[in-house]
C-alpha cells in the first residue's frame, strides 16, 4: 500500500473513531518493509490491532515490540512435525514459529504487560490429521490456549497441499483420520485448550453414516473470494423462507486491499468499490451495492449468493436479526454519516419500528 493511500486510510480511522484494525489476511504483513511503524502509529491512537501472520521470518526487536501492542495475533501453523509442515507450507519452519512466539512472550513478561491473545490456526488436511494430537500437546507446551483448524478450500490456480478429511475416498482411512480428530478434542479438553475444527459436523456425519452403513455424499460450491475463485463444501445453496445469515459485517466493518479495493468481508469476492481518498471510501460504504447487500441480509429476500452459501455465518430468523445492526449503527459514527437511511438516528428508529411490526406479523402467522 503506497504512502498516500495509507495516509488517507489513517485519517479515515482517526476521523471516524474506528476501534479495531486488522493488518494482513491475504498476504503476509511482515513482508512489508517498516510495517511496525504503521502499527505503532495506529496503536498510539488507541486503535486495537489484530493480524494473521505465518511467522516465516524471524521477527526483529522492533517487530516483537510492535506485536506486543496487538490485541489478537493469529499465527498460521498446521503442525509441529517439521517434515509435514514443509509439505503443506514449503517456506515455514516450526523452529522459526516457536522462536517468534517465545520472543513475544519474553518481551511481554519483561515489559510487565499481558500482551496479545495468540491463536494457532491451520488447515486440516489428510497430511496433518495424524499429527493433530501431538500438535495440541505442543501448543500447550508453548502456552497457547486456542487452536483452530479451517477446512480445505480449493483455490483456482493454487497448488494442492493436501485434501480435506471429508474427501478421503477409503472409508477405513477416513475413520482413522476422524478418530484422530476426536482424540485431539479429548486431549484439548484435558489440557484446557479451546480447539475448534471447521467442518467437524460433516466429519462426524460421514463417520456416523459409515458406522450405520449409509451412503454419504456432499456437494462442493464454487465461491468468489478477494484473491481467486474457490471450491468449498456447502450444505445447500438455499436459505429457508423467513431466515437470513447472522452476518453483521456490512454494518460493522470493511476490508481494504493495497489497491484500494473495498470488500464487504474476507470471503466474498465482489468488489464493493475502489477508493483512493477518505471521502471516496465514505462514498463506497454508502453506495448502492452496500445498501443492497444490507437490505438482502436484513430481509432475507434476494439474499446475495455469497451470503446464501456462506459456511461461516449461521442461519437466523429475520425477526431476530435486526436489533444487532441497530446497536452497531448507534455505536459507529462513520455508519451514521455514510449509510442512508440507516445512517441516522431517524433511520435507526425506522428500522426498529419495522422490526417490531415484522416480528408481530410473523408471530401471528
Amino acid at each position: 500500500m503506497d504512502e498516500a493511500l495509507l495516509s488517507e486510510l489513517i485519517e479515515y480511522i482517526e476521523r471516524n473513531d474506528v476501534a479495531s484494525v486488522g493488518l494482513g489476511y491475504y498476504g503476509e504483513l511482515t513482508l512489508t518493509p517498516g510495517w511496525w511503524r504503521m502499527a505503532n502509529s495506529l496503536a498510539d491512537r488507541g486503535v486495537q490491532l489484530t493480524c494473521t501472520t505465518n511467522c516465516a521470518l524471524p521477527w526483529s526487536n522492533e517487530e516483537v515490540s510492535a506485536f506486543a501492542r496487538f490485541t489478537d495475533i493469529n499465527i498460521s501453523v498446521d503442525t509441529h512435525d517439521a517434515d509435514v509442515l514443509k509439505r503443506v507450507r514449503k517456506k515455514l519452519d516450526i523452529k522459526t514459529v516457536v522462536y517468534n512466539h517465545q520472543a513475544l512472550r519474553a518481551h511481554c513478561l519483561e515489559a510487565g504487560i499481558s500482551g496479545p491473545r495468540v491463536v494457532w490456526s491451520g488447515v486440516l488436511t489428510h497430511y496433518v490429521a495424524p499429527t493433530l494430537v501431538g500438535f495440541v500437546h505442543f501448543a500447550a507446551a508453548n502456552a497457547v490456549s486456542t487452536v483452530h483448524f479451517n477446512e480445505v478450500g480449493l483455490y483456482e490456480g493454487a497448488p494442492e497441499h493436501g485434501i480435506a478429511l471429508i474427501e478421503i475416498t477409503d472409508d477405513s482411512d477416513f475413520v482413522v483420520a476422524a478418530e484422530q480428530v476426536e482424540q485431539a478434542f479429548t486431549v484439548a479438553t484435558k489440557l484446557g485448550i479451546a480447539l475448534t475444527v471447521a467442518g467437524i459436523e460433516r466429519i462426524r456425519a460421514r463417520r456416523a453414516a459409515i458406522v450405520e452403513g449409509r451412503w454419504f455424499s456432499l456437494d462442493m460450491a464454487l465461491r468468489s473470494s478477494p484473491v481467486a475463485a474457490v471450491m468449498t463444501h456447502n450444505e445447500g445453496n438455499s436459505v429457508p423462507s423467513g431466515y437470513t445469515r447472522a452476518c453483521y459485517l456490512p454494518w460493522s466493518s470493511f476490508y481494504f486491499d493495497p489497491k484500494g479495493q473495498v470488500f464487504a468481508c474476507c470471503t466474498r469476492g465482489d468488489v464493493m468499490g475502489t477508493a483512493r481518498t477518505r471521502r471516496e471510501l465514505e462514498s463506497v460504504i454508502g453506495n448502492e451495492a452496500y445498501r443492497e447487500l444490507r437490505r438482502s441480509l436484513a430481509t432475507g429476500v434476494n439474499l446475495d449468493p455469497a451470503c446464501a452459501t456462506c459456511t461461516i455465518a449461521p442461519l437466523v430468523r429475520v425477526s431476530d436479526f435486526m436489533p444487532a445492526p441497530i446497536r452497531i449503527i448507534s455505536r459507529r459514527p462513520w455508519l451514521r454519516r455514510t449509510v442512508k437511511p440507516i445512517a441516522t438516528r431517524l433511520g435507526a428508529m425506522w428500522l426498529l419500528g419495522w422490526w417490531r411490526k415484522r416480528k408481530a406479523a410473523l408471530a401471528s402467522n
